[in-house]
């Protein structure tokens, strides 16, 4: 199945801004240590980072889900740290402890990491998406995979701890992991039931996202995006901390946004195999490869959308 942009996001853009429909919960500052636990084993082994070092990091991650989803989703995540080699955040994984009723997340730090690399990693904020959502089935875990690798540099962008520009080449240059197979001026994605392949669950998740963002702000005039599909889901109770499937959580997501948007296209993804023009996409979100980097353009016919989608387009 060949679908043009103009079968996923229409032929035009429109000018209306993104606007933002859900009230405030916790603000940043009321993100506490009772709300965020850090367990760090063997402290000593860190050369250059204390407790206090890790709560701020965790805690910075969580306003980054705040950001996003508008509140920390759970009432209790604990965090365990263990030290590594090197001078970098290596591994993040994360799940729901039913008996304890909190969420678990493990992370694996280098002892010579530095705090400015520490605050800066994306891990802990990937690991904190993944608790937004449901603990889906393995066939549907590159749905799950694809939110927490979408969401997770637009959260960091809302709280300023990376640009728009570093969001976008982010994107821009993990998507193309994502497609198996190349056959200009298309790439061929999907039929990702089950997949182990690492660059389709994460990447090629990413792109489902990305496309479902531009089809739910092209169908609503840019007024809603997948943010409030997200929103909807986690306000449901979708959270790591329910039982439901992938189907269920992007049912309740098209009831938010008012006709099935979502489900559909997860099913062609699921099942299908999708030819995308990416470069199509990318000039039409005014991302232009130059000099070994991708710059954003403000000439492009998705601009208001690809602003909304980082939170620029309201001052956000």
């Amino acid at each position: 199945m060949i679908l043009s942009l103009f079968t996923l996001i229409g032929g035009e853009s429109h000018n209306a801004q993104h606007s933002t429909r859900f009230a405030s919960g916790r603000s940043a500052a009321t993100l506490s240590q009772s709300q965020i636990i850090v367990n760090v084993e063997r402290p000593e082994q860190f050369r250059y980072l204390g407790q206090r070092d890790f709560q701020k990091w965790a805690l910075t991650a969580a306003s980054s889900i705040k950001a996003f989803y508008k509140d920390y989703p759970l009432e209790r995540t604990v965090i365990t740290v263990h030290a590594g080699a090197g001078d970098t955040v290596l591994y993040g994984e994360s799940t729901y402890n039913d008996e304890l009723g909190q969420g678990e997340i493990e992370v694996l730090v280098g002892r010579e990491t530095s705090f400015e690399s520490l605050i800066t990693s994306w891990t802990l904020t990937h690991e904190m998406v993944h608790l937004t959502f449901p603990i889906v089935h393995e066939d549907d875990r590159w749905l799950a995979e694809g939110i927490a690798t979408y969401v997770e540099p637009i959260a960091r962008k809302r709280t300023g701890l990376i640009s728009e520009e570093q969001v976008w080449q982010e994107l821009a240059e993990g998507l193309p992991q994502g497609f198996s197979e190349a056959s200009p001026p298309y790439l061929r994605i999907g039929n990702f039931r089950g997949t182990r392949h690492r660059g389709e669950m994460y990447w090629g998740g990413a792109l489902f996202c990305l496309l479902a963002d531009l089809k739910i702000r092209e169908t609503t005039s840019n007024s809603m995006g997948l943010e409030d599909a997200l929103v909807s889901i986690v306000r449901e109770g979708g959270t790591s901390a329910s039982d439901w499937s992938a189907r269920k959580a992007l049912s309740v997501a098209d009831a938010k946004l008012g006709k099935p948007l979502l489900l559909p296209l997860f099913e062609q993804f699921q099942d299908e195999e999708v030819e995308v023009d990416l470069q199509e996409l990318y000039n039409k979100l005014g991302l232009v490869y130059d000099q070994g980097e991708f710059k954003l353009q403000d000439q492009a016919p998705l601009l208001p959308m690809r602003l909304a989608i980082t939170g620029n387009a309201d001052g956000k």
